[in-house]
């Protein structure tokens, strides 16, 4: 079951860096050129549910703070050895290849610490 989540948590994060790299490219000129996203997308026009958390610093962080803005949202756990690491490396990674554009995504990992 663990593994299971861990998995979807991949494929969700890989293909939400996508969908924010697509969004943030938004060059309908090479439109053509770039690759079919694969994986699963949220259909147009939906939301994601509002939430409010505490962050590292202990401040209130709320998706409504994030409106308009690409997210990339993640769920990552500190004692995670794995994928975690590798999840964030990913996401990581496609901010950086974005450039000065990343200043545009807003990159927030979720601890799922018990």
């Amino acid at each position: 079951m663990r593994a299971a989540a861990v998995a979807l948590g991949s494929v969700l994060a890989v293909g939400a860096v996508a969908a924010a790299l697509i969004a943030v490219a938004g060059d309908a000129h090479h439109a053509a050129a770039r690759p079919a996203l694969k994986g699963p997308l949220m259909p147009r026009g939906a939301r994601a549910p509002a939430f409010a958390l505490r962050d590292d610093s202990g401040r209130r962080a709320t998706l409504a703070q994030y409106r308009g803005r690409v997210v990339v949202l993640t769920f990552l756990h500190s004692l995670c050895r794995g994928a975690c690491p590798i999840m964030a490396q990913q996401i990581r990674g496609a901010l950086d290849d974005l450039g000065p554009r990343a200043r545009q995504v807003s990159a927030l990992a979720i601890s799922v610490d018990p």
